[in-house]
């Protein structure tokens, strides 16, 4: 049987001749495959697993999954012994053969993809010279104890580090390190440090502190290493913080400002980092019950809600709009933030 399209070569697959197949398929690999290297002995990290031998390395899956093929009939194979990773050049060059699932394979078809390098130190090297650094990221919380804020300022930090890697910028890391009152980040330049402390700094409602000691001296230079502290937010919503004896009820953040409540005054007020940071306020632990309660009807700057859960109905100040508003309970009083 002659192929469909040119008549003159014989079929092999879909009705299709081989040089047919290979023009009108489109194949490309598409994407970034990510690796961790070893500055120190040239290892590579896949998955959980280094390997000292790029030999060695698992990739034709991940390779695989960067390719696109333009025909739904055929899928690609990859040749494993063709795989040739350039480090230097931040690519990898490998061959696959377009098949149909039945007896058909293509003539080989050689692709190129990109690669992403995150420099980080092997566990035998960090045994070997005892974690190179130069600079700490130390995420803690206002409240003094470990929360799902740090939690959550690690896996923006990963995923920040994540980007950087596939902007071709490879932060080098030491280690990373869970401890009871937060979280620490071990990074070989200053620079990786100022970076990521920044943005951290910029993406949460924070106290940022750095500070230097001095490591050691080499040719005659003193070397420091830098420890930049993130002290972030963690209130709940209704916790109660003092300054200089006075109460101050929590409403909301964002990383520029939070938002509060004179209990004195009934005032709210919005408070910048800088200013919070620089004021005594404290937390104790404090926090008010939140409720949703029913709005019943308004009247003369008036509303009448009811606790769902009592059924009983109250009068507060002000005119508020919606079926449900809430409020901070304390000491009998229903107390509705703007």
């Amino acid at each position: 049987m002659k192929c469909i399209l040119c008549d003159n070569e014989e079929a092999v697959s879909q009705g299709l001749g081989e040089n047919c197949i290979i023009s009108r398929t489109k194949i490309a690999a598409t994407g970034v495959l990510p690796l961790t290297l070893c500055p120190k002995c040239g290892s590579l990290k896949i998955g959980n697993r280094w390997y000292h031998n790029k030999d060695d390395l698992p990739l034709s899956s991940r390779l695989l999954s960067l390719c696109s093929v333009s025909d739904e009939h055929f899928r690609p194979e990859i040749d494993r012994d063709s795989v040739d990773l350039d480090i230097e050049e931040l690519s990898v060059k490998f061959i696959v053969r377009l098949t149909d699932g039945l007896e058909y394979r293509s003539s080989p078809i050689q692709l190129e993809a990109k690669l992403s390098i995150l420099k980080n130190s092997c566990p035998a090297c960090n045994r070997l010279t005892g974690s190179y650094y130069e600079s700490i990221i130390q995420i803690r919380s206002f409240s003094r104890k470990y929360s799902d804020a740090i939690d959550k300022a690690v896996k923006d930090v990963n995923e920040f580090l994540e980007t950087e890697k596939l902007k071709g910028k490879n932060p080098f890391i030491s280690r990373q390190q869970r401890l009871k009152e937060g979280f620490d980040l071990y990074l070989g330049s200053k620079s990786d440090g100022e970076k990521i402390a920044k943005f951290i700094h910029d993406r949460y409602f924070s106290e940022m502190v750095q500070n230097k000691k001095l490591a050691g001296r080499t040719e005659g230079y003193d070397l420091y290493r830098y420890t930049f502290l993130l002290r972030i937010l963690d209130l709940p919503e209704g916790a109660i913080i003092l300054k200089r004896g006075e109460r101050f009820l929590f409403l909301s953040s964002s990383s520029s400002d939070i938002t509060l409540m004179d209990l004195g005054s009934r005032r709210t007020i919005h408070i910048r980092q800088n200013e919070f940071n620089s004021n005594p306020f404290q937390y104790t632990g404090e926090a008010l019950p939140i409720k949703k309660y029913i709005v019943l009807s308004r009247r003369d700057g008036e509303t009448q809600i009811m606790d769902p859960d009592s059924f009983k109905e109250i009068t507060v100040q002000g005119s508020y709009s919606g079926e449900e508003i809430k409020g901070f309970e304390m000491g009998g009083e229903i107390i509705i933030p703007p």
